[in-house]
């Protein structure tokens, strides 16, 4: 008997398989969805691998499963490709990270859609079963060092420095064999605004702020490059000591940095006096800093300062239009907040 996991339940089992640091990889299968098997079967499978019900589970027609307080099924007709599902091993089949990134197109609205792919795409985890905006389950914030800020980490709180799950490429090559099926629109949307190595959610957040449209309610900046490098001059690295900086969202060719910092509203005068020297070394790579707290992002005036300071050190000038922008704004906010 076989079971195909799909959906958040998959999505479930990809952060705890993420987060118990396995380096096991799951093998591509062929199978595909029957008449599903019975529900016992299924729920000792999803209890064994810590699973939250109900189950989201694949079936071959609807008929054949009807929902319950421990599954809730799904039919999918079309033709799928080999990179659909994974083998997870005793019949139990879940679909990929690819698979299950466009499962969420229809599901999620944009911000929240482009907030899983960064993360899917990203160096950390959030919890398993998440229903809350990203910065209200991400407790465990990383700071401007990129260290864990805490020795041992819940299984509720996020976690950080893993490998990520997928990338953007293997995300775009999914989409690109789902053209017409529901979701591949609002896929090939938020892969505008998709991009690799986020290492927070308050960076993931950060991001779609600054780059999503007008009418998404974002600030329509370029997208950045994420934890880039810079590297000094010879003259620089003998002074600091450091082959390079990492740039939390890099406009390279701008010559702008925007670095979140969610110590700096706590900082110690060391702390303080280390960041003055990285904005310096920074300014004579030629890179302009704009340093960003959870305060500023939390807030609406805060942070369309900070936008607006980012804007005009990449040189685009901010154009929206209110009540229309503001309306996008707080409803964007209010899914990621």
């Amino acid at each position: 008997m076989d079971v195909f996991i799909t959906h958040e339940s998959a999505l479930e089992f990809w952060r705890l398989h993420r987060r118990s640091r396995k380096k096991h990889v799951y093998s591509p299968s062929r199978k595909r969805p029957s008449d599903g098997s019975p529900t016992s079967y299924a729920l000792r499978h999803g209890e064994a691998r810590g699973l939250t019900l109900p189950l989201d589970i694949m079936v071959s027609e609807l008929k054949a499963r009807r929902p319950s307080k421990a599954v809730v099924p799904h039919v999918y007709s079309s033709t799928l490709s080999d990179s659909a599902f994974v083998d997870a091993g005793n019949g139990l089949y879940m679909s990929s990270p690819e698979f299950c990134f466009f499962q969420m197109a229809d599901e999620y609205p944009l911000g929240k859609f482009i907030a899983l792919g960064l993360e899917l795409c990203g160096s950390y985890s959030l919890p398993g079963n998440v229903s809350a905006g990203l910065e209200q389950v991400s407790s465990a914030d990383r700071g401007a060092s990129g260290q864990l800020s805490h020795s041992h980490i819940a299984a509720e709180q996020t976690l950080y420095e893993l490998p990520p799950l997928t990338n953007k490429r293997k995300l775009k090559a999914f989409t690109a064999r789902m053209e017409g099926r529901p979701g591949y629109n609002q896929a090939i949307k938020a892969l505008n605004y998709i991009a690799d190595d986020s290492a927070s959610p308050m960076e993931t957040i950060l991001v779609i702020l600054l780059t999503l449209p007008y009418r998404d309610g974002g600030y329509g900046l370029p997208m950045p490059e994420l934890n880039g490098r810079i590297y000094p001059g010879k003259g620089i690295r003998k002074f600091s000591g450091r082959e390079f900086y990492r740039g939390d969202l890099l406009w390279r060719e701008a010559g702008v940095v925007a670095e979140y910092n969610s110590d700096l509203e706590h900082a110690s005068p060391e702390s303080i006096a280390k960041d003055a020297i990285r904005r310096s070394d920074l300014e004579l790579c030629g890179f302009y800093e704009v340093t960003v707290t959870k305060r500023q992002i939390k807030n609406v005036g805060l942070f369309d300062n900070v936008a607006r300071q980012a804007a005009a050190k990449i040189g685009k000038r901010l154009r929206y239009k209110d009540p229309e922008f503001s309306r996008a704004r707080d409803e964007l906010r209010g899914v990621l907040l």
